[in-house]
């Protein structure tokens, strides 16, 4: 019998999940908004999505500035992703069978969208240091670090379920 607290947890988790999920959705949606009103009206650059001051980089040229506003737009909707897959995880996770081929490929999944933040954030990173070194301003990146991270933690819980397969369907062919 599968406790009832598990079950509970769970299903928190995933409405945690889906709250998530909304929120990045509508914050990338808003960021992909307001990069269009941006390219549109360049003055509007200077209150880029959460008060961020683009104008100068605006002024300084569209591709700089499509370049560096479409990167964050990308984190944004990159997270939504990850969430997303979230969701798929939970809707696919059993409790009375957690091993299971379907949930191992949503982690990998999970953990190959962190890892291609990853590689966003740190591109965005390296356009920061540009602007840094031509224009002499800061713009702010995030260095985006955590997201390695949790890309290899999910890999590794990822094989570790992968030997749970293993493990359960050898246990099978021995009954």
């Amino acid at each position: 019998m599968i406790p009832l607290k598990t079950e509970t947890i769970l299903k928190g988790l995933k409405v945690i999940s889906w709250i998530a999920f909304i929120g990045f959705s509508i914050q990338a949606g808003a960021m992909l908004v307001s990069l269009f009103i941006c390219l549109k009206n360049p003055e509007a650059a200077e209150n880029f999505y959460g008060g961020i001051n683009l104008l100068e980089l605006r002024n300084e040229g569209t591709y700089l500035f499509l370049i560096y506003a479409g990167n964050h737009v990308l984190v944004a909707f990159f997270k939504a992703y990850v969430w997303y897959l979230v969701i798929g995880l939970m809707s696919k996770f059993s409790l009375k069978n957690p091993f299971s081929m379907e949930v191992i490929g949503k982690l990998e999944k999970i953990s190959m969208a962190l890892f291609v933040t990853w590689i966003t954030l740190i591109l965005g990173n390296m356009e920061d240091n540009y602007l840094h070194y031509t224009m002499q301003r800061r713009f702010g990146s995030p260095v985006g670090g955590e997201f390695l991270f949790m890309a290899g933690l999910v890999f590794v819980i990822s094989q570790i379920f992968k030997r749970g397969v293993e493990i359960q369907s050898e246990n099978e062919l021995t009954i």
